[in-house]
């Protein structure tokens, strides 16, 4: 079976998969061909450009202004229609592909797509193009997708699962062997760069604007007040490092020790602690955590799907999007010896389980499979657990005793929980410290999108972009969230309505009372229709959220739930709280009963897809910041 791949460029990190996918094909008796052209001067640049003497290298055209927006691929046109099965990028930058797609649909060819599905990192044309483009894809008889974090966009937009197979994304890791801190290679590299026993952060990359190379300085400054003795080590290259490179002397703790390759490059990481992230991530996530470093993460919703890799609080975690939160819990990561350790031996384990051939072994499965016609499910095994979420404003008491139940809860499936809080101050009930949750759960952690800041002097839009922004760095299966009335409410809303996962409302008590118009009962039931379940206090709500569109089937009840940790003389007889906690009128509450609704509300099947008007007008629905 004669198999084609064809590429754009060959960058250096990919060279090790496509040694493993010729070498994959030619144990099964297939004959394996790549096809790829010169990198264009930015590229080239950044000092990662590779090369295979066996790989064929094809001239390319730019046109469509100074920077090239599009290109031309020569391809062989011939040898292209004999091959059985070609795989072209899902990117329709390069003409050509969209071209060999064309041809597939017509000729009735085996043609896949590679690549991320959607579009994580979309500049202005490309939103703009983005119907087009995904009308061209859904011509291709299948789609090979990196991470699990590929999936859910393409579900939302339609496209069939059957198509859809997930063959994951890996470098070649194997140099990383046997590194560690003490190792005689990594303290000969300390020696080489002075920094003796200075605890070290690194950053990884390729770097460019969507990397955000300006904030090394921001945080480096912020680490160094906390740490005066840590050092900064930035690793790779490119245009954005210019401004870097002309400060760099007047700052003793950064090194910029430009691209790196092979076994240096994984000396260079092992002298680090911890890996950070500036802006977009992707493969360096491996990197780092091939040799045991935990990876700090920015919650953004332009990320690779490598983000996939990193569960918070396991072998990683995600803060808020700005080099204050980031030095910050690089500084935490530094000066906790033991939960440095812990999540660093997290990351290793899941570099072992991510390498070149095990990507080989889908990749070739799934392009055989289309030869044959055959669906291309099942997709590759996941490698953790996606998590649940629970999202609020603040975390009232009543907040944190379902959150400590619902870990414990889930934790005895393997699950991991996070909580995501707007902000932890707000002028309505005075300033609440509640960045820490003691808990039993393991993994169970607590993230706060805008620590220090009061909640009412949050914009709607920026609430719902930053919540947004963490459920998509979070990847989670379940989300639990608040009306889409609130801010917070509507960023989970535009999760849901671009990836497709289980989201269920909770604790919309104020919408029986809601005496507004036919129109907005309108607006909330066509919203309320991508929610896949809802979790209510009393069941005399039922009959009002069926109308609603959320059925009877899909609600669970209970009576609200209160600290658990309260003195007895807070409850009368009964189990009901008294005045004594202003803010939350007297109700009979049931932990359990709330973790077991909430465990069956995470097992119901998503529903069907809504017309794309809703999730269009979703995607529309600012929300509003206010207090309950």
């Amino acid at each position: 079976m004669n198999l084609l791949l064809i590429q754009r460029l060959l960058p250096a990190y990919r060279q090790p998969l496509f040694e493993a996918l010729r070498k994959r094909a030619e144990e099964h008796g297939h004959r394996f061909s790549l096809w790829v052209s010169p990198a264009d001067p930015a590229f080239a640049r950044r000092g990662t450009v590779g090369g295979l003497p066996w790989a064929r290298c094809l001239p390319v055209r730019r046109f469509g202004g100074g920077h090239g927006l599009f290109e031309w691929q020569q391809l062989p046109w011939r040898e292209v229609l004999a091959a059985d099965v070609v795989v072209v990028p899902d990117a329709v930058r390069c003409l050509s592909h969209a071209v060999v797609i064309l041809w597939g649909l017509l000729l009735g060819k085996p043609i896949l797509t590679w690549g991320h599905g959607v579009n994580f990192q979309p500049g202005r044309l490309s939103r703009w193009l983005e119907p087009l483009r995904h009308r061209l894809l859904r011509m291709a008889q299948g789609h090979l997708l990196y991470t699990e974090t590929c999936l859910p966009p393409m579900l939302a937009k339609g496209y069939p699962e059957s198509r859809l197979r997930v063959v994951g994304n890996a470098g070649d890791t194997r140099m990383a062997m046997g590194l560690h801190g003490e190792h005689p290679e990594v303290q000969a590299f300390r020696s080489e760069l002075g920094l003796g026993d200075a605890p070290c952060i690194a950053f990884l990359g390729s770097w460019y604007a969507a990397k955000q190379p300006e904030r090394i300085l921001a945080i480096g400054q912020a680490l160094h007040e906390r740490l005066p003795m840590a050092r900064v080590l930035v690793i790779g290259g490119g245009d954005g490092l210019t401004p870097l490179r002309a400060v760099a002397a007047n700052h003793p703790w950064l090194s910029l020790l430009g691209p790196l390759h092979g076994r240096r490059k994984f000396v260079a990481l092992a002298t680090a602690r911890c890996l950070a992230v500036t802006g977009i991530a992707g493969l360096n996530l491996l990197d780092a955590m091939a040799v045991g470093l935990p990876v700090v993460l920015p919650a953004r919703s332009d990320h690779s799907p490598e983000v996939a890799y990193v569960r918070h609080g396991g072998n990683g975690l995600v803060v808020a999007d700005h080099s204050r939160a980031i030095a910050e819990a690089c500084a935490d990561l530094l000066s906790r010896e033991d939960w440095l350790a812990r999540l660093g031996q997290a990351a290793r384990a899941t570099a072992q389980t991510l390498t070149a051939d095990r990507v080989a072994v889908d990749f070739i499965d799934a392009m055989v499979s289309a030869s044959l016609a055959t669906p291309l499910q099942p997709a590759a095994a996941t490698v953790s657990a996606r998590p649940v979420v629970y999202l609020c404003q603040h975390l009232l008491s009543h907040h944190r005793a379902r959150f400590r139940t619902m870990s414990l809860a889930f934790a005895e499936q393997g699950r991991t929980c996070v909580a995501v809080q707007v902000s932890a101050c707000d002028r309505s009930y005075g300033v609440m410290d509640c960045l820490r949750l003691e808990t039993d759960a393991p993994d169970a952690q607590i993230l706060t999108l805008f620590p220090g800041q009061d909640y009412l002097e949050l914009l709607p839009r920026m609430v719902a972009a930053a919540v947004e922004a963490v459920l998509t760095t979070l990847g989670p299966d379940t989300v639990f969230s608040p009306a889409p009335a609130f801010a917070e409410g509507a960023g989970a809303l535009h999760y849901k309505a671009r990836h497709a996962c289980r989201l269920i409302l909770m604790d919309d008590a104020w919408s029986p009372a809601d005496r507004h118009g036919w129109l907005t009962r309108r607006v909330k039931r066509a919203l309320y229709g991508l929610f896949d379940g809802a979790l209510l206090s009393p069941p005399l709500q039922g009959e009002y959220f069926s109308g609603l569109n959320i059925p009877r089937e899909r609600q669970r009840y209970l009576l609200d739930v209160v600290e658990a940790d309260l003195p007895l003389s807070a409850f009368a007889e009964g189990g009901e709280v008294n005045s004594a906690t202003p803010y939350l009128p007297a109700r009979r509450y049931s932990l359990a009963a709330h973790a077991d609704a909430a465990m069956e509300l995470a097992a119901l099947p998503l529903r069907r897809r809504p017309p794309d008007w809703v999730s269009r007008l979703a995607l529309a629905w600012p929300g509003r910041v206010a207090v309950y």
